[in-house]
């Protein structure tokens, strides 16, 4: 029977739950970005004594790479490495010669929307303020403190508009506090609890904002699910799923300046969140993934016990 390990840099999002439970074993964990985060991964990986190893996400990459590199330390010779969620695998120094497949993510179905009333109150937001989320990481000038910089740009023009910032790395607490330094005189960026659901919180919004590298990509899914219209900087992945241009990574003037288009224009912005959502569920269906996932670790799978 096919034994699967997912490491992933996030929460696990691929359906491993889905394969057929009689045709594979399978056992994830999750890469904490911290030297005992990265021991355990390895242990937890080497001791599951996988065929195929699933990394999602570059610090995934990069660890089972090493392993794949350490045979009497690392994995069992003859395990295949599968990469989801890094830019050009076949050419980082991370993943070459260990990539055995590149997968698509999928659309998961989405959560019921929050009480609107209810959720404003949550996070210090008047109820009749519009509202503008931005998802992704705090992991570099390209990530959510680029969504920090841009609101600092926009909320002068837009008197009624709040910013809720949703989600987590090492970034976060130096993005907090650049964020009161340069908005003491009129402080509207909120930040979300560490680990709060963004799916909710993108249902409560009036535009989405995602920005970010590769790693990104389930996040940008997700917005374009939501029914909302999406603004999106980041990587030459973000244009493939969008099916239409994303802004360069970190350009917070232009994500300004189109954000202040939609809100001006209600007709263009419903249009806009209408057609992401199709291509998003068309192209990226709930399931897909799990059926490519189950021929692909059948064909990778070697001949050992």
């Amino acid at each position: 029977m096919p034994r699967v390990f997912l490491l992933s840099d996030e929460p696990p999002a691929l359906p491993l739950g889905d394969l057929p439970r009689e045709r594979f074993l399978t056992a994830a964990q999750r890469i904490e970005p911290t030297p005992r985060g990265w021991l355990t991964a390895a242990a937890a990986a080497v001791g599951f004594a996988p065929h195929v190893v699933h990394a999602v996400g570059p610090r995934s990459a990069k660890l089972a790479y090493l392993l794949k590199r350490l045979p009497k330390f690392g994995l069992p010779a003859g395990t295949a490495v599968v990469v989801s969620g890094v830019a050009n695998p076949g050419e980082s120094w991370a993943t070459r010669r260990a990539v055995a497949a590149i997968l698509p993510h999928e659309v998961t179905p989405a959560p019921s929307p929050p009480d609107p009333a209810a959720f404003r109150r949550e996070h210090d937001i008047p109820e009749a303020a519009r509202l503008v989320v931005a998802a992704g990481r705090f992991d570099g000038p390209n990530g959510l403190l680029s969504a920090v910089l841009a609101f600092d740009a926009l909320k002068y023009c837009e008197p009624e508009l709040y910013l809720l910032v949703v989600g987590d790395g090492p970034e976060r607490e130096r993005s907090e506090n650049y964020a009161r330094s340069i908005g003491f005189d009129d402080f509207r960026t909120r930040f979300a609890p560490p680990g709060a659901d963004r799916r909710a919180a993108m249902a409560a919004a009036d535009i989405v904002w995602v920005c970010g590298g590769p790693d990104a990509v389930p996040i940008l899914l997700e917005a374009m699910a939501s029914g909302k219209p999406v603004v999106a900087a980041g990587p030459a992945a973000f244009a493939e799923v969008l099916g239409r241009p994303a802004f360069p990574p970190g350009d917070r003037i232009a994500v300004a300046a189109r954000t202040r288009e939609l809100l001006a224009d209600p007709a263009a912005a419903a249009q806009l969140a209408a057609a992401d959502r199709a291509r998003a569920l068309q192209a990226f269906p709930p399931g897909a993934v799990a059926a490519r996932l189950a021929a692909l670790y059948d064909e990778l799978t070697p001949s050992r016990p």
